[in-house]
């Protein structure tokens, strides 16, 4: 505990507490982006996660009742290119699965599995404030480091999610295996992505635009700042299409919400910068080395401009999908 707050120490790069405070602005801001984009998603995958899907597997090695905990040493979701006709093998059909990496309070994951029934939802995080009990009963949850290999088997999911990591890691940061640590990310997720299954992330661009005097100079230094403290680049998501291009084409799209906007979404965003200050409380403080009092006069006067100069804050999609055949087999 820190001032109030509880913070983790599992990767000394993300700042933000992670309490019960902390969870619902996680939640706040997951109604907000659901209403920007008009949905949890954009990839077009309602077909793909509607229903359950034949596959071909050995008896010996079904089991319909694997988890998160136990698919990474079981068999019966390897993938075949044919159904034999031996009794050795069989038809099941089996769920639509999703997989939320980094998936913060787990909201989008509970969402998720009630929307798509038929479809398994995983969410995984390195700090479990995701709920444990009361969840439906498609809906799954795992402590992971993504940094780590992921506890599933290869090819199986149909949709991979991760949203608002902006501040979580950097492309510069050291090497794992030899791969920069968002090459090892999207090979990750390359690996647990079936052929045809899509990936989506959702970023902001945490530069706020249209600022006002006070808000210019205050988030002037703001990028070099979390570098300097914590070595992570915070604009790496300018550069999500080439991110995923490693998949195949890209599509994208992006909304901007305005903190004097009227009605229910501008209140929202306002809601959401005012609790999203007071979670980087702890490091602005440190990194301009303010008081308590000259901090929270500071953030009443950036929000007071926010809505008299319109200031707003970009969220950017990006989809792609992995191939059906992969380029070896298609050159070879």
């Amino acid at each position: 505990m820190i001032d109030g707050r509880k913070y983790q120490t599992i990767n000394t790069k993300y700042c933000l507490p992670v309490d019960e405070i902390e969870q619902d602005r996680l939640i706040n801001t997951h109604y907000m982006l659901k209403h920007c984009f008009g949905s949890n998603y954009s990839a077009p995958i309602e077909g793909l996660l509607s229903h359950r899907i034949l596959t071909c597997t050995s008896n010996s090695s079904y089991n319909s009742n694997s988890d998160a905990s136990s698919v990474k040493s079981s068999s019966c979701f390897s993938s075949s290119t044919c159904c034999s006709l031996s009794s050795a093998w069989g038809r099941h059909t089996v769920p639509p699965r999703v997989l939320d990496l980094c998936c913060g309070s787990g909201t989008w994951v509970l969402d998720m599995a009630t929307e798509f029934p038929h479809a398994e939802v995983y969410g995984v995080d390195f700090v479990p404030i995701y709920p444990t009990a009361i969840k439906p009963a498609n809906a799954f949850f795992c402590k992971s480091n993504v940094l780590q290999s992921l506890p599933f088997s290869d090819s199986f999911f149909d949709y991979v999610h991760m949203r608002l990591v902006y501040n979580c890691f950097s492309n510069s940061d050291r090497k794992i295996l030899m791969l920069s640590v968002w090459q090892f990310i999207l090979e990750e997720i390359k690996r647990v992505l079936k052929p045809g299954g899509y990936i989506e992330l959702r970023e902001i661009n945490p530069i706020i635009q249209n600022p006002g005097p006070t808000a210019s100079t205050f988030f002037a230094s703001f990028v070099k700042d979390m570098k300097r403290f914590h070595n992570v680049d915070v604009m790496w998501s300018a550069g999500l299409e080439q991110a995923l291009s490693c998949f195949g084409p890209t599509t994208s799209a992006q909304v901007s919400v305005a903190l004097g906007k009227e009605g229910a979404l501008g209140e929202s965003m306002q809601r959401s910068i005012k609790d999203t200050m007071e979670s980087y409380r702890r490091f602005f403080v440190r990194s301009k080395r303010l008081g308590p009092n000259e901090y929270d006069k500071i953030l009443e006067i950036i929000l007071e401009e926010g809505q008299n100069h319109e200031s707003y804050f970009t969220y950017h999609t990006c989809w792609a999908r992995k191939p059906l055949l992969s380029s070896e087999l298609v050159l070879g």
